[in-house]
């Protein structure tokens, strides 16, 4: 079971507060990040992948309530929240909406499993072969595929799907250290490290609450090689030391105290949902962190109708302008298994300044 540790999420909470606006969650996030952190407090991380209150926007769960992804923070949510949680609103008009939505998330998973089937076989029994698995079922996500009788959760089948791409341009053996931002609840960096001992230092940036989460996630996995906020928040330079395995999950406000080089920085769809001048701070900080000789840096832009707070093209400029290369290698990725949602991962090869 996964522990909670209300002290260090308060303790975030609280730092966050006294922060610059560059480090705060954008206004993309700020409703998810109220909404999640009173159900952290409410319910704790025993089960968080099964409850939309916690993981929706960030993690694989269905939701079966649209009621549970309302923060409630504003006067209209108040209102609305009330009517809906009327006992006689309940009873004769929502109870069937619900069950209606229960059955459809089950017809979903089912059919989702038939159409995978084959698609999956044609990159994923080799990736299988030659990796062994991590656990993809701690904290019991609600979204699944059942895959040769086997569950696995979808953030996983995401993040294996990106590391089979990249594993055909970047030698991951000679990989010692790695950074990422926006990691989720842990995901990549869990199965990252498993499939590769040699990795011995990661870095793993996220905004509040979702540090917090990843924080006690990767805990469960790794034990004592997590050093959490608690063990950082007063140390003037966070430093990697020695051989042994060393997980830092930072609070983006931490990214000035990382004074480590880094082999390989890894980012997937959340640059593009931050403010310009947010993007901006962190990969000027990054310039610096990532000057190791030839390290690479890897971005995954979904393909999206959404209105985003910075244009692809846009992003992609800032990158060439602060790392003074461009990209020498564009992967077009599709999950099948996720809506057919569409990606392009980016590599770029930085050289040492």
């Amino acid at each position: 079971m996964i522990h909670n540790n209300y002290k260090l999420l308060k303790k975030i909470i609280a730092d966050e507060k006294q922060v610059e606006t560059v480090y705060k969650p954008s206004e993309y996030w700020r409703d998810y990040s109220i909404r999640t952190t009173k159900s952290i407090l409410k319910f704790g991380l025993s089960d968080f992948r099964s409850k939309a209150q916690i993981l929706k926007g960030f993690g694989d769960v269905l939701v079966e309530n649209p009621i549970d992804v309302f923060s409630g923070d504003s006067f209209k949510e108040r209102i609305l929240l009330k009517i809906l949680n009327n006992n006689l609103f309940k009873k004769y008009f929502l109870s069937q909406y619900l069950n209606f939505i229960k059955t459809r998330n089950k017809q979903y998973l089912t059919y989702r499993n038939l159409y995978c089937e084959k698609l999956l076989t044609e990159w994923f029994d080799k990736f299988l072969k030659n990796h062994h698995l991590p656990s993809t079922f701690v904290g019991r996500p609600s979204d699944y595929l059942l895959y040769n009788k086997k569950k696995i959760g979808i953030s996983y089948l995401t993040a294996f799907s990106r590391i089979n791409c990249l594993e055909k341009f970047i030698n991951f053996k000679k990989i010692e250290s790695v950074f990422e931002i926006g990691g989720g609840f842990g995901a990549f960096s869990h199965s990252i490290l498993h499939f590769y001992h040699n990795i011995k230092k990661l870095f793993y940036l996220d905004l509040c609450p979702n540090i917090y989460i990843g924080t006690q996630y990767l805990k469960f996995f790794f034990k004592k090689s997590v050093y959490d906020y608690l063990s950082t928040r007063n140390i003037k330079k966070i430093k990697v030391k020695g051989n042994k395995r060393e997980i830092f999950p930072i609070c983006p406000w931490q990214i000035k105290q990382v004074n480590s080089k880094v082999d390989l920085f890894v980012n997937f769809a959340s640059f593009i949902e931050m403010d310009e001048k947010i993007v901006y701070n962190y990969l000027s900080k990054l310039k610096n962190i990532l000057n190791k000789p030839n390290s690479f840096l890897c971005i995954g832009l979904a393909k999206t109708k959404r209105k985003n707070r910075i244009r692809q093209s846009r992003l992609l400029q800032i990158f060439e302008e602060i790392f003074q290369t461009r990209p020498f290698k564009i992967i077009p990725l599709i999950h099948s298994y996720n809506n057919n949602a569409e990606e392009n991962i980016y590599i770029f090869k930085v050289k040492k300044s």
